[in-house]
Order: structure tokens, then C-alpha cells, then sequence
């Protein structure tokens, strides 16, 4: 929403296979029966046309679309693997 600085996922970029280890461990310990990522902020696939013409206010410098593309893939990937998994 306008005026959030909540920008906590930048900081996982790199970090998929330590963070989804620690979220299907979570799981398994709390015997969940899946994971939602909640990921709705900066992510520009509209070529430059995002609807904050100067640019997105949460955005950190770990910040990137090709980093936050990279990141929404691999997260998908690997947490779907390691869930299969645990069965």
C-alpha cells in the first residue's frame, strides 16, 4: 500500500535455499499443509510503465526486477521440491 517501507524480501534475494528450508522446516514442524508467499510490491513486467511514474518508494537498493524475477523462481522451484519431499 501507499507509504509501506516494509520491504523485507529484497533482503532474501541470494538467499532462496537457506529461506525455503527454513519455511518447509517450519512447515514440517508445524505440520502445515503448505506455504503462501505473499509477494505484491515493485515487481515492473510492464516495461517501465508501473503505475509510480517515479519509481517505486520501497524499493532498496538490493532491489532489482531481474533480481526479484530470479528470486519468485527459484523460491517457487525449490519450495516446490522440498515440500514433494516431505510427502
Amino acid at each position: 500500500w501507499d507509504g509501506d517501507q516494509n520491504n523485507c524480501w529484497d533482503y532474501c534475494f541470494g538467499r532462496e535455499d537457506d529461506l525455503s528450508t527454513a519455511l518447509v522446516d517450519i512447515v514440517r514442524r508445524q505440520r502445515f499443509d503448505g506455504i503462501d508467499i505473499d509477494y505484491e510490491y515493485c515487481y515492473d513486467v510492464n516495461g517501465g510503465k508501473f503505475k509510480w511514474t517515479e519509481g517505486c518508494p520501497q524499493k532498496t537498493e538490493l532491489y532489482s526486477d531481474a533480481g526479484a524475477q530470479t528470486f519468485l523462481s527459484e523460491m517457487t522451484s525449490l519450495l516446490r521440491w522440498k515440500l514433494d519431499a516431505l510427502g
